[in-house]
C-alpha cells in the first residue's frame, strides 16, 4: 500500500508549494507541487540493511553491496546499458568477452564494459562509461597472499627453494623466479581453492554484478560508496541513505541513441551530457560477498531443481 502525506512548505507567486511523502515498500519518497504540476527534482531516504546484503563492513567503514547499489537506483532510475562489443588490445569483442582454459574450459579471464545513463540530481543527462578486466588468477593469488601474510599456509619464495615444513607444496607463479608456495593440506588454502573454483564457474556473473556496482557509485544520482551504520536491537545494522532522483521524459529509443553515440565515441548532441569515464577495481571483499551470494544461489537453483524432479517422480508413480 502506498501513503500519502502532504505537507505546505512556503507560496511563491501566490501559488502554495506542496511537500508530498510516499511511502513506498522500497523507501519513502519527497516530491514537490506546485498547483497541479509535479516539480522534477525528487528524493528518496532508502534503509539498507546488512542481513538482506546490502551493506557491509570493512575496516570499521560500511561500504554499499552491489545489490545496495540496485536497491538506491529504484529511486534514481540509472538505465544500465551493455554495448554490443568491447575492444580488447584494439581487436572488437562481444561483451562481456571471455576467455577459458582450452583444456578445462573454466574461466580465465572476463572484459566486460557497462554504461549508466541518468539524470544528475541538476538536471543533466550524465553518462557513466566503465570497462572492467576480471582475472582469475590474478585474485587467486591475491587469496594466498593473504594466507602468505597470516603466515597460514603460504610462503613467498622462488620457485626452486621449497619450504621445509610438512606439507603437501606447490608452487604457484606471481612474476619469475618469485611466486607463493601454498600448502595443500592447510584448511585455510582449501578455502582459497573453494574460492577460485566458484570465479572460474561464475566469473562472468561476478565481473557483470562488480561492473554495475562500480557504475551506480560513480554516477552522480547516487555517488556514495561508504555510509554510517547502525545497530539494531535484532542484531542486524541498518543505514539511512537519501538519493536524488529527477523526473525525465527520455524514452527507452532515446536512452538507446545516447549508449550508441558513448559506445562509438561520438559527441552527444541535442542534449547536455556529463560523460564519466572511471578505471575502476575490483574491492576484495566485495568480490568475496558476491562469490558466497553465487554460492547460495546455485544451492537455491539445485533445491528447485531436486523438488520440482521429486515431484514429477511422485506424479509419474502414482500413473
Amino acid at each position: 500500500m502506498v501513503q500519502r502525506n502532504i505537507t505546505m512548505i512556503k507560496e511563491k507567486n501566490q501559488m502554495k508549494i506542496q511537500k508530498i511523502q510516499i511511502e513506498t515498500d522500497f523507501g519513502k519518497l519527497f516530491l514537490k507541487k506546485e498547483g497541479d504540476k509535479i516539480l522534477a527534482p525528487f528524493s528518496g531516504m532508502m534503509t539498507l540493511s546488512a542481513k538482506k546484503g546490502e551493506i557491509y563492513e570493512i575496516n570499521n567503514t560500511w561500504r554499499v553491496s552491489a545489490d545496495g547499489y540496485l536497491k538506491l537506483n529504484k529511486i534514481a532510475s540509472v538505465s544500465l546499458v551493455k554495448p554490443a562489443t568491447i575492444i580488447i588490445d584494439g581487436v572488437e569483442r562481444p561483451n562481456p568477452y571471455v576467455e577459458r582454459n582450452k583444456n578445462t574450459k573454466a574461466i580465465e579471464t572476463v572484459n566486460i564494459r557497462m554504461l549508466g545513463i541518468g539524470l544528475s540530481p541538476i538536471g543533466n543527462i550524465a553518462v557513466v562509461d566503465i570497462s572492467l578486466f576480471y582475472n582469475v588468477y590474478t585474485y587467486f593469488l591475491q587469496s594466498l597472499q593473504k594466507r602468505v601474510k597470516d603466515q597460514k599456509g603460504a610462503h613467498l619464495g622462488t620457485e626452486d627453494l621449497k619450504p621445509q615444513k610438512q606439507g603437501i607444496w606447490v608452487f604457484y607463479p606471481i612474476e619469475l623466479p618469485t611466486g607463493i608456495w601454498a600448502n595443500l593440506e592447510d584448511k585455510e588454502i582449501i578455502k582459497c581453492f573453494d574460492d577460485h573454483i566458484q570465479r572460474q564457474r561464475f566469473g562472468d556473473r561476478i565481473a557483470t554484478k562488480i561492473v554495475i556496482r562500480n557504475v551506480l557509485k560513480a554516477h552522480p544520482a547516487i555517488a556514495i560508496s561508504q555510509v554510517e551504520a547502525k545497530e539494531m536491537k535484532d542484531g542486524d545494522y541498518i543505514a539511512q541513505v537519501r538519493v536524488y532522483g529527477f523526473r525525465h521524459k527520455l524514452t527507452t529509443t532515446q536512452i538507446s541513441e545516447i549508449a550508441a553515440q558513448v559506445e562509438e565515441g561520438k559527441e552527444i548532441g541535442g542534449v547536455e551530457v556529463e560523460k564519466i569515464e572511471v578505471t575502476t577495481e575490483v574491492e576484495t571483499e566485495e568480490e568475496k560477498k558476491i562469490i558466497e551470494e553465487e554460492a547460495k544461489e546455485e544451492e537455491r537453483e539445485v533445491d528447485l531443481f531436486t523438488q520440482t524432479q521429486g515431484g514429477k517422480n511422485e506424479t509419474n508413480n502414482r500413473k
